[in-house]
């Protein structure tokens, strides 16, 4: 490929230099369409994975030059897809990979002239990670009050960061005792229903006089749409949330340095389960879409499964 490139660019006038100038300002949706049109040739699957994680990626960077693409911004589109989505290390691991192959190609195929950054796969956690309820305790105890009502929620309900920080007053119901979140909000279109306990019926309450007060303190704001609002009526963005305010609460509490937003929704499950929940009872909780999402939870049921198999027991004593 290469030397077909050197031809085209002596058949034009161009010097081999000149040329590489030229490709060195390749953006990155240019480098995604040549990468997907010379890997066509592999199976139909694979080539669809390729297309929806780069295209993915294309509308994140589509205008930018390739080698403007700096390991911070790969960093932060890693961090979005674990806290935002959801998604596993190894699916993570898919989009690095892809995005790495890619820039090599660029170098390597194209004879781009350009570092691409270094890009480290994550490693792939077996375990799922969650909190004993102490721990979700001294988290709450060192965040600031939004991120700390933020937690609360989640821990409470299983809602993923993003149905978290966008949920808006128009999802609860008048009396705070339900959330209704159409399919079109969620991750995997279908609709959430979560009735709320009393814990988070009076942090509805509290937060929504919050609101009231405000507004009327400060009417250029107009009605305030977010239930998890800073002073501006705006909820906090993606970066935002797991931020060094975050970690450092994540730091003084004692907690595992992975310790995410997500962990908060693998919690959820892990407590549920441990407390006697039914698998089929937390899918519908959480808003899982099959029973094997949560198939990694069902092992932490071992003591009340013990405690169902003594009822028996105590039953068929002589």
């Amino acid at each position: 490929m290469k030397s077909e490139h050197h031809m085209i660019s002596k058949a034009s006038g161009a010097s081999p230099n000149s040329w590489r100038e030229q490709m060195k300002q390749w953006t990155f949706n240019e480098l995604a369409g040549v990468y997907l049109k010379s890997k066509s040739s592999r199976g139909r699957e694979r080539n669809e994975v390729a297309h929806r994680v780069i295209g993915e990626m294309r509308a994140r960077w589509g205008d930018r030059p390739i080698d403007e693409l700096k390991k911070a911004d790969i960093y932060m589109m890693q961090q979005e897809l674990i806290e935002d989505r959801g998604l596993a290390q190894a699916t993570v691991n898919c989009y690095l990979t892809y995005l790495r192959a890619m820039l090599n190609f660029g170098v390597d195929e194209l004879d781009l002239q350009f570092v691409p950054p270094k890009i480290k796969l994550l490693e792939e956690n077996k375990r799922t990670n969650y909190l004993e309820p102490d721990q979700v305790q001294r988290l709450l105890n060192n965040l600031d009050p939004l991120r700390s009502d933020m937690a609360k929620f989640a821990v409470h309900t299983g809602m993923r960061n993003n149905n978290v920080r966008t949920l808006r007053w128009r999802y609860i119901s008048r009396d705070f005792t339900e959330i209704v979140i159409p399919a079109s909000e969620m991750k995997n279109n279908k609709p959430l229903c979560i009735p709320l306990g009393r814990t988070l019926q009076a942090m509805m309450k509290r937060r929504h006089n919050e609101k009231l007060d405000l507004e009327h303190r400060y009417p250029r704001l107009g009605e305030i749409a977010y239930v998890f609002f800073q002073r501006c009526g705006n909820p906090l963005s993606v970066k935002a949330v797991c931020n060094k305010t975050w970690r450092k609460a994540v730091q003084n509490a004692g907690l595992p340095a992975g310790t995410s937003f997500h962990t908060l929704r693998h919690t959820f499950a892990s407590l549920h389960i441990k407390r006697g929940t039914q698998a089929i009872e937390l899918k519908e909780l959480g808003n899982w879409s099959s029973l094997n999402s949560i198939a990694r939870y069902t092992h932490l049921g071992t003591e009340h499964k013990r405690t169902v198999v003594n009822r028996l027991e105590e039953v068929l004593q002589p």
